[in-house]
């Protein structure tokens, strides 16, 4: 009786390990799609990395000029409508030898790629950039982080940390036509 006992308890047990299987093993039917399936109105998927929220104010019809980072670096910038570029002109801290970026309007914004290279070492790297219009056409937005970390710089591309930064732009002033030739006077009488 004891031996019946104990090929009945093998027996259950094999079986349900069998039916855990099937419950946990990968078909068209469940198992891998299952997540996939639960993701309903309620819960959307994830798409690559968390978007900046919508722009409040309208970018400027230009952002020539002079651009002061909120870390006070200041850059000099070119804007020819389509494409905003831009190279360090002064950094009081004296963290990078060379700075430069180019953006581009997109949907608002403007969006693009800055490559820099640090003062201690040499170490160069790009990183995106993502700005929106401000009160005041000045500009504020999100650049992606980068570390220094031994004798490399590391930009997590695929999950990249983003830095919030707020930029007071100063346009150049007009250009004088220099001065206004005033015609004959005529004597008082």
């Amino acid at each position: 009786m004891r031996l019946s006992r104990a090929r009945y308890g093998l027996l259950f047990s094999a079986s349900l390990l069998a039916a855990l299987a099937y419950g946990c093993s990968s078909s068209d039917e469940g198992g891998d799609d299952q997540p996939k399936q639960q993701q309903g109105k309620d819960t959307p998927a994830q798409e690559g990395p968390e978007q900046p929220a919508k722009p409040s104010f309208p970018l400027a019809e230009s952002y020539a000029g002079s651009w002061k980072r909120d870390d006070g670096a200041t850059f000099e910038v070119q804007d020819d409508g389509t494409k905003v570029t831009g190279s360090l002109s002064e950094d009081s801290e004296g963290r990078w030898e060379a700075y430069s970026f180019e953006l581009e309007r997109k949907q608002g914004q403007l969006v693009g790629k800055a490559t820099f290279t640090t003062t201690e070492g040499g170490h160069s790297a790009e990183v995106r950039w993502e700005l929106a219009g401000a009160a005041d056409e000045n500009l504020s937005g999100r650049i992606q982080g980068a570390w220094l970390d031994g004798d490399q710089i590391v930009v997590f591309a695929d999950d990249p940390e983003w830095a919030e930064h707020a930029f007071t732009v100063t346009r150049p002033k007009p250009e004088s036509s220099g001065p206004v030739a005033m015609g004959p006077q005529q004597p008082d009488e």
